[in-house]
């Protein structure tokens, strides 16, 4: 498990992006011994401390789909809170569509229930805006959400563990070569699909 601190303002939407994956992924977590890494993020963020008789609190995000819940989930929201020591789990979890705007298995009660019964203190739902569109707007939409509440840091899953390899490939996407740029282009005159052709 890896532990990275950096600005928020830097290619943290970009890295997040990557948190489609991950939950998508996720099932690597039902199995301890598995590839799969933890990944928390350390916003250094400021906004008021928050208390509980004095003592300060402290909160982990979670950006997801849950779709649906599972123990693997359970597994990083526990994991999450063990790490970094927070008290609560906040959860931004999109509502009754998803990603490329299908719909969500189960509805988003059910889904907020079962996060709620698997180790989550707290669930918003991400807007549909962000909610169904592509993996750069669901991160900035769930980090953004985030941002506003306060937490203290974001955890995702990662296949590689390799923070240092994500931040790499984020810089890629978010400083894209003209190169690539017009490779890209002619990729989807082609009629290739945006992420087979953002692949090659």
């Amino acid at each position: 498990m890896k532990i990275a601190e950096f600005s928020y303002k830097n290619a943290f939407y970009s890295l997040l992006m990557f948190i489609h994956f991950a939950q998508s992924a996720s099932y690597y977590l039902q199995n301890p011994n598995s590839c799969y890494n933890i990944i928390i993020i350390s916003c250094g963020l400021s906004h008021p401390q928050k208390h509980r008789v004095g003592v300060i609190m402290k909160t982990v995000g979670i950006i997801a789909e849950y779709n649906p819940f599972h123990n693997g989930h359970a597994y990083l929201i526990a994991e999450a809170k063990r790490i970094t020591g927070a008290d609560y789990a906040v959860v931004v979890m999109s509502g009754d569509f998803v990603q490329r705007g299908t719909p969500a298995i189960w509805d988003k009660y059910t889904r907020t229930r079962a996060a709620l019964l698997g180790g989550t203190d707290l669930v918003f739902e991400l807007p549909v805006i962000y909610a169904t569109a592509s993996a750069e707007y669901f991160a900035e939409g769930g980090v953004a959400l985030l941002t506003a509440l306060g937490v203290d840091a974001i955890c995702f899953g990662s296949e590689c563990g390799d923070i240092d390899a994500l931040m790499e490939i984020a810089r890629l996407f978010t400083n894209e070569s003209p190169e690539f740029k017009t490779t890209l282009a002619q990729s989807l005159r082609e009629g290739k699909s945006y992420p087979i052709a953002r692949e090659e």
